[in-house]
């Protein structure tokens, strides 16, 4: 019998969320400028990249205090980041007259969320 040899590539975390990070902002410019004419097509693609792109991140490991600190600063940033982006698209929608319901409705799961799992890692550890 003859011995099949497999190279297996490792590729790091950090290399893999740059990829995809790359391959999600990539798409949405695709998307948002209609390049490809197929909505629907790029929505899916979108929705896959995110997906992959929390596996990754999910699969993350904690080395020590000092990335388990950097890992909440980042966590905590974002998500000032991404209520502030929908406050601004609330205001946006406001002014343009067009209905918001869907951010108020994705407000307050993240609002609510955050209070829920905050008190479930507490309670956990």
């Amino acid at each position: 019998m003859q011995k099949i040899i497999t190279n297996k590539v490792k590729i790091n975390n950090n290399t893999k969320e740059y990829i995809l990070g790359f391959s999600i902002l990539t798409t949405f410019v695709i998307y948002y400028f209609d390049l490809l004419k197929d909505g629907m097509v790029m929505s899916g693609l979108i929705a896959v990249l995110v997906m992959l792109y929390i596996s990754v991140l999910w699969n993350e490991n904690v080395n020590d205090e000092r990335d388990e600190y950097i890992r909440s600063k980042v966590d905590r940033y974002l998500y000032i980041i991404t209520m502030s982006l929908f406050l601004m698209d609330i205001i946006y929608k406001t002014f343009s007259h067009q209905s918001y319901m869907s951010e108020i409705i994705i407000l307050t799961i993240l609002a609510l969320s955050k209070i829920f799992l905050s008190k479930l890692v507490k309670s956990n550890n």
